[in-house]
């Protein structure tokens, strides 16, 4: 055993520790002084380990080991959670006294089993444990272990190791002072960000991001999130902005409502007490709160309102800590309430801007509104204009104009409207309440108006919320429409200006009632002046009644011409081009355009008339894609309805659809639909461009003509078209008819053939092997005849007659010669029987449709057939036959068909060097085979095929022999043999006066 030396002198004691102080105080870093003083104490006291142990906070004295140095024998200590449920009672007293406790042995120290068991799971045998205090405050141990054998320890090393552990304490209570100003100084950075945030910037958005950002880093937080609730949801509401570490998810867009919270948390929350807790699972919380607080990860959490006065509770400043428990401190609470206040004063700011904002555009919507109503004569332009500006304004989801008809017991119609687009239209709707006249018609009367908060918990009429639910809506404010009364106006109450909200309920604002009922006042005088102005009209229209019709006339005449040209004419070109240039000359404009819808319903220019100085459009812009045409599938040209605007710029426009005007140099148009039968095929669309113009009712009446016209010339124009493709068609299935009954004809004739083939062979077949047969037979009676006629000479008592009639017969010639003769007939009798052999073998009409052959018979027997075709005729030199067959498989096919295709093949080669005089023809013939097909080339030595050719000699019908000396089948039904048939392929290749045929074919024949 290694044992420690005692220090030699107090002044070399004294020095160590100086030596170690120094180290301690040289730093700033408690890691690191953490682990140059063990590193030191460990040297200088010869220990196995010497570690600081940190207790948790709150934890009853749980902590581990934060830094260590041990020898390489022994295992480390660090990180290691230790609980020693004696400690308490045993060592925490004495600890938190400051008194320093040594075990010389482990076993001899009557220690309780437990407080073995924790020092032997680190392998101590003796050791010397000095307390950590910060302050008053027992902040952890400085531990040296003896680890290899008991150590008895010296007073001045137990002094020392005392010493180190009061200037750890120092300097750890220095280290968290330090932080703590540094902390403190960062919150306060952090805070004066903030508050230049919330001074500098109106996006109040970008504000809570930015805080939240900020805070999150600060605090080390997992989670810092702003909550907003919900207005009149019992404290219902979402987080609207955080900043979040990676490991955990997002808590943006959840709604969150706790049952409990008006009970426990929202009067607290409105008195600006916070809420902080440091573990969810130690707080005696509610399950529903608990569950809540899971569903978003969160371990501890910190709670502040946000007020936006005293006592409004507009949302909650959370901050998260989800990895594990969190005790909150004091300095952290006072920053984040800092920050929570400056958020409740960005979030007033925000407000009063947002109200000063709207007054000021309430006020600039009713100057523009008076300054229309004044200036324009066009009310349905008012209306719409109207309702559009204060959809905006107010953010309604639908604002309406509701006329009366007071004849009709208070029935009438929304006539104008502005609509959000979740919402359908309540346009050209009519309506009636049966209870108007009892209930709400006095009222109106009188000028009052009718605010609903929310339909479900109003004490309505079935009747009426029925028809509020039949359009969608939740909350309405409507305002009456009331007109002096004049002579001609019956009644005074004229209609309702209506605001509804169809997404949910809503508190209608003071202003905005006072605001509406203003505008609704001037719109009441607008629309006495629109009728005084109606009638002036009517009246100057009867004045100019004769010269209107006058007009008329005319107008009707050149409609009649333009017609007329249209009907002359079958051609779409010619009718576009036509249609146009009239119609363009007739309403003295600037540019006629036909707009063509394609299946998607966008589209594109495909004809126009355009006068000069204008650009042409089916140049710049072929294609235009207006998505209200495309979402709306033609919009209300589906109703076939005309539509005109006298100036593009006072319609209300969108800013981008007043750009794309704008392209087309527009500032008036008129558009008529154009219906092919039934189906909206285009657009007929006219365009005023150097200046607005006022459409009249005749221009219309003649668009919608002139669309009507167009469509039935497109109908008929494609019906012609339509007519002019099936005869088209009719022409392609009678060739096809056509080539198919040749190909009938020629297969009968080959099937004929065969017939006639396989009948003659069969005829030949029996006389033949009958002489066959008999010849060996005839053959040994000559052999012994001659044999006793040869007897017979050599007897020298032959009879003189005998020897005369020999001598006349030429007896000598006829031995030699009879025995030549029956070998001839031999001969000849088998190549008869070969060639009915092949016969039969070529046709192979005995055998079934579809079987497996050898493939090489097959072509054998179609040889012997073309033999005579290959041997030398006067100048025509022999065809040399030269045939590569390799050991192939049997085939499975269509014998008599492929004997047909090589029949074919051969032939035209044959042909081909006949008709140029090849000097040496040859005919190849080559097999080869693999696991799956059969490759057979045929090439001759013949002239090139030229390409054209080529590429059709397959087509039937198709070939380069003169009249009378082929069909053009021959090719056609071999490639259908091969392809249709046998499922391969047939392909020729042709150079160099080598042309070859390559015949491909699966040896196992599918789909028989």
């Amino acid at each position: 055993m290694t044992l420690s030396l005692s220090f030699n002198s107090p002044e070399s004691q004294q020095a160590a520790l100086l030596k170690v102080v120094t180290r301690i105080r040289q730093s700033q870093d408690l890691h690191r002084i953490f682990k140059t003083t063990t590193n030191e104490v460990r040297q200088l006291l010869e220990a196995d380990r010497v570690a600081i142990f940190h207790f948790y906070p709150h934890k009853d004295w749980e902590g581990e080991f934060v830094s260590e140095s041990v020898g390489p024998s022994w295992k480390s200590a660090l990180a290691n959670p230790v609980y020693d449920h004696c400690f308490s009672n045993d060592f925490a007293p004495l600890y938190q006294q400051g008194k320093t406790h040594t075990i010389a042995d482990i076993y001899e120290h009557g220690l309780q089993d437990c407080h073995i068991q924790i020092l032997e799971r680190f392998e101590v045998r003796a050791n010397m444990v000095v307390p950590i205090l910060k302050g008053k405050t027992l902040w952890g141990l400085l531990c040296a272990h003896q680890c290899e054998s008991p150590r008895d320890w010296k007073a001045d090393e137990i002094e020392f190791v005392s010493s180190i552990g009061e200037q750890l304490g120092i300097a750890i209570q220095q280290a968290e002072y330090l932080q703590a100003v540094k902390a403190r100084s960062d919150r306060q950075k952090v805070l004066v960000r903030v508050l230049g945030q919330v001074r500098k910037s109106q996006d109040l958005m970008r504000t809570f991001k930015t805080t939240a950002q900020e805070v999150r880093y600060l605090l080390d937080a997992d989670r810092v999130g702003i909550f907003k609730f919900y207005p009149n949801k019992d404290w219902e509401g979402e987080f609207i902005a955080e900043s979040v570490g990676a490991p955990w998810k997002s808590a943006l867009a959840n709604s969150v409502y706790d049952h409990c919270f008006s009970n426990d948390f929202a009067p607290l929350y409105k008195q600006g007490r916070i809420s902080t807790i440091a573990d969810i699972y130690d707080q005696n919380l509610q399950n529903c709160h608990i569950q809540i607080l899971e569903r978003f990860e969160v371990r501890a959490n910190m709670v502040v309102p946000i007020l936006t006065s005293q006592t409004d509770l507009w949302g909650l400043f959370c901050i998260h800590q989800c990895e594990e428990p969190r005790y909150w401190q004091e300095d952290e609470v006072e920053f984040v309430s800092c920050i929570a206040e400056q958020l409740g004063v960005a979030i007033q700011q925000s407000k009063y801007l947002q109200d000063v904002k709207e007054r000021s555009e309430r006020q600039r919507i009713f100057v523009q509104a008076i300054s229309r109503i004044r200036q324009s004569q066009d009310i349905d332009k008012i209306f719409k204009t109207t309702a559009k500006e204060v959809r905006y304004l107010m953010d309604a989801d639908r604002v309406g104009i509701f006329k009366f008809d007071a004849e009709q017991d208070w029935e009438g119609e929304f006539i104008a409207e502005s609509v959000g687009a979740r919402w359908q239209s309540a346009l050209n709707q009519g309506i009636h309440d049966h209870c108007f006249s009892e209930r709400f018609a006095p009222l109106y009367k009188q000028g009052k108006y009718s605010a609903i908060e929310n339909i479900a918990t109003e004490d309505i009429q079935d009747c009426y919320r029925k028809i509020l639910k039949q359009f969608e809506v939740q909350a309405n404010l409507v305002v009456p429409i009331i007109i002096k009364e004049q002579f001609w106006i019956k009644e005074p109450l004229w209609g309702l200006f209506c605001i509804h909200q169809c997404e949910g309920p809503r508190q209608w604002k003071k202003e905005d009632i006072e605001f509406v009922q203003l505008l609704v006042e001037h719109m009441g005088v607008a629309i006495q002046q629109a009728d005084y102005l109606e009638r002036m009209k009517q009246q100057s229209a009867l004045a100019a009644k004769a010269e209107v019709r006058e007009k008329l006339l005319e107008r009707q005449n050149l409609t009649a011409r333009t017609v007329n040209k249209i009907r002359q004419s079958l051609d779409i070109e010619t009718i576009f081009q036509t249609t146009t240039q009239e119609v363009r000359f007739l309403l003295q404009l600037d540019r006629v355009a036909i707009y063509q819808f394609d299946s998607n319903w966008g589209g594109c220019f495909v004809a126009e008339s355009v006068a000069q100085g204008w650009n042409s459009l089916l140049k710049i812009m072929p294609v235009v894609a207006d998505t209200y045409l495309q979402d709306t599938r033609g919009g209300r040209y589906r109703y076939q309805e005309t539509f005109t605007v006298d100036d593009i710029y006072e319609a209300g426009y969108t800013d981008c659809h007043i750009a794309l005007l704008e392209q087309f140099q527009a500032k008036a148009y008129a558009i008529a639909p154009i219906f092919q039968g039934e189906t909206l095929w285009g657009l007929l669309a006219c365009y005023q461009n150097d200046a607005p113009r006022r459409w009249l009712l005749e221009d219309t009446d003649l668009l919608a003509q002139i669309a009507a016209q167009i469509g039935l010339a497109i109908q008929q124009a494609n019906l012609l078209k339509e007519t002019r493709q099936q005869a088209h068609e009719l022409m392609q299935t009678l060739e096809t008819l056509r080539t198919t009954q040749l190909q009938l004809v020629q297969g009968e004739k080959m099937s004929s053939l065969g017939q006639l083939v396989a009948g003659i062979a069969h005829e030949i077949n029996n006389p033949v092997t009958f002489i066959h047969a008999n010849i060996a037979h005839l053959n040994d009676y000559v052999t012994e005849l001659l044999g006793l006629v040869k007897a017979y000479q050599d007897y020298e008592g032959l009879p003189a007659p005998l020897v005369n009639l020999a001598e006349e017969t030429d007896l000598e010639f006829l031995s030699e010669d009879l025995p030549k003769m029956l070998t001839s007939l031999s001969n000849g009798s088998t190549r008869i029987f070969e060639l009915v052999s092949s016969l039969r073998n070529f046709a192979r009409l005995d055998e079934a449709e579809v079987k497996a052959v050898n493939l090489v018979e097959g072509i054998e027997s179609t040889l012997l057939i073309l033999q005579h075709r290959l041997k030398a005729n006067g100048d025509m030199p022999e065809i040399v036959l030269v045939k590569n067959y390799n050991n192939i498989p049997e085939l499975e096919c269509y014998p008599a068909q492929l004997n047909q295709v090589f029949m074919n093949i051969i032939s035209n080669a044959i042909d081909a060097m006949r008709e140029h005089q090849v000097e040496s023809p040859t005919v190849e013939i080559s097999l080869q085979s693999d696991n799956t097909n059969i490759k057979v080339d045929i090439s001759n030595n013949g002239p090139a095929v030229p390409e054209k050719v080529r590429q059709r000699m397959f087509d039937p019908f198709f070939t380069t022999k003169p009249p009378g000396k082929g069909t053009g089948l021959g090719l056609s039904i071999s490639y259908k043999i091969i392809v249709d048939h046998h499922h391969g392929q047939l392909t020729c290749e042709s150079g160099n006066n080598l042309t070859t045929f390559c015949i491909q074919i699966p040896i196992k024949l599918t789909n028989k």
